[in-house]
């Protein structure tokens, strides 16, 4: 099985004297949506950096369609996975979003501009407004867009900012379970709460320290 799976995570752990999580195992086969519960904001961070290489855990091992993360092939993994993460991020002042989606598009080998288009409509995105000036909420929508246009075999992604409405969330969820269902794509939802992803979960699975008991996440 090794070398087709999307992702393998093999006892996996980050911090030594007090982990913030330790010994996850676990994989997510094509076409799976699996949503991982932590126990805390920065077992959920540091989880979501380990995964794309920006932190390297302390023991264990993360995998790709059977390659390290780190290290010479994290560059063909991006190709490959997309990513709806949270985190700030710095535009320059003058960039628009239709021109910060095209430069994307040309990183990204398998971009497919009359899906992205599609996605723009869907989600009333204003392709001429600056990137400085867009809202958390349109932040979201501009991840998803970025992650989905190309048609990634794994899509990652964290829990959403609990100051974009319900219903947003809403609308965010489904432009991505309409691209899941659209083929072997799998999902990797990560966050404190399974409220989000419950529904369309084939599994959940939780990590954390030894002592985490149920009562810690919210189903």
């Amino acid at each position: 099985m090794r070398g087709t799976l999307p992702l393998e995570i093999e006892n996996l752990s980050y911090g030594s004297r007090e982990p913030v999580f330790e010994n996850a195992s676990f994989s997510v086969s094509p076409g799976e949506f699996v949503t991982v519960l932590v126990q805390q904001t920065a077992s959920q961070s540091a989880f979501l950096d380990c995964l794309s290489g920006n932190l390297k855990p302390t023991t264990g091992k993360i995998l790709f369609w059977g390659r390290d993360n780190r290290g010479l092939h994290r560059e063909s993994i991006n190709q490959r996975v997309g990513w709806i993460v949270s985190k700030k991020e710095s535009y320059a002042p003058w960039i628009r979003l239709g021109e910060y989606l095209q430069a994307s598009s040309r990183l990204q080998k398998t971009w497919n501009q009359k899906w992205s288009q599609q996605l723009v409509q869907t989600l009333g995105l204003d392709l001429n407004r600056r990137m400085s000036d867009l809202t958390e909420v349109q932040l979201s929508q501009m991840r998803l867009v970025r992650a989905l246009s190309f048609e990634p075999g794994l899509l990652v992604m964290g829990e959403f900012s609990p100051t974009i409405p319900a219903e947003t969330k809403q609308s965010l969820m489904e432009s991505i379970l309409g691209q899941f269902g659209l083929g072997e794509m799998a999902v990797l939802y990560v966050g404190q709460s399974a409220q989000e992803s419950l529904a369309h979960s084939d599994r959940v699975i939780k990590i954390g320290r030894r002592n985490w008991t149920t009562a810690d996440a919210t189903l």
